[in-house]
């Protein structure tokens, strides 16, 4: 499941899975983000404003597993939603976003920091394409705070990658990583302050002013900055190029 920029779903060798109703693709979004207590009623107040019949309800759940069944041919099929004649509606354990795979990677660089890590961290990045949830009018994730623990994350694993590519001397590295960071949180201080950082270290006066004037124009777009640029950017800055 596709979740950090435009959502979908494919399998694992990344073959696109289609479902008939949008709604279908709205439902394995919250499932896959609600793993704790997924229940039918809890779906259906995040997924409409208004009560919808059960019927409703019901077709879209089918849809779901008819989409995921096509999904999952010519592998052993699995049951991705079983049927329950509770209130529960969960989705087999097999189906993972793109979030779960970045935090993992995460958890694996703190635990292991070994080149695999790394590289699997760097896999996980490289998965994001936009803001989570781009292109929807999904009111749920916004109001749920879900977005900005997406966005969290995202930052997280740019800046993890982007320090070590700084101590490495990778400085091409440092720009890819902050790049995907970037993509969900413009303007970012500490994202903003390792890009001037590695052009700073490679002695290119030019690049830091060009990242300072980027940093700059994020600002104006920026309500909680008030337009005022951070004192640590300030800082950074007249250290790097007076």
């Amino acid at each position: 499941m596709r979740l950090l920029g435009p959502v979908d779903a494919e399998t694992r060798n990344g073959i696109p899975i289609s479902f008939e109703k949008s709604k279908s693709l709205e439902l394995l979004a919250w499932l896959t983000t609600h793993r704790e207590r997924p229940t039918r009623v809890a779906a259906r107040t995040a997924l409409w404003e208004i009560s919808v019949q059960d019927a409703t309800f019901n077709n879209v759940v089918s849809g779901l597993r008819r989409g995921l069944a096509s999904g999952s041919v010519g592998v052993e099929q699995i049951e991705f939603l079983p049927k329950t004649f509770t209130d529960h509606l969960s989705i087999h354990g097999s189906v993972i976003t793109d979030v779960d795979v970045l935090n993992n990677a995460v958890s694996f660089v703190k635990n292991r920091g070994d080149r695999e890590s790394w590289f699997g961290l760097l896999d996980a990045l490289d998965r994001v394409r936009d803001l989570p949830f781009a292109g929807t009018d999904y009111l749920w994730p916004d109001s749920e705070g879900i977005t900005s623990n997406f966005i969290l994350s995202v930052i997280t694993g740019s800046i993890m990658a982007a320090e070590h590519a700084l101590q490495q001397g990778d400085t091409e590295g440092v720009f890819w990583a902050t790049g995907q960071g970037l993509k969900v949180l413009h303007g970012h201080e500490e994202l903003v302050a390792l890009r001037m950082r590695a052009y700073g270290d490679v002695g290119d006066r030019v690049g830091v002013n060009a990242e300072w004037s980027s940093y700059e124009r994020s600002l104006l777009h920026d309500s909680w900055s008030g337009g005022a640029p951070s004192p640590r950017i300030v800082a950074l800055k007249r250290e790097l190029i007076g």
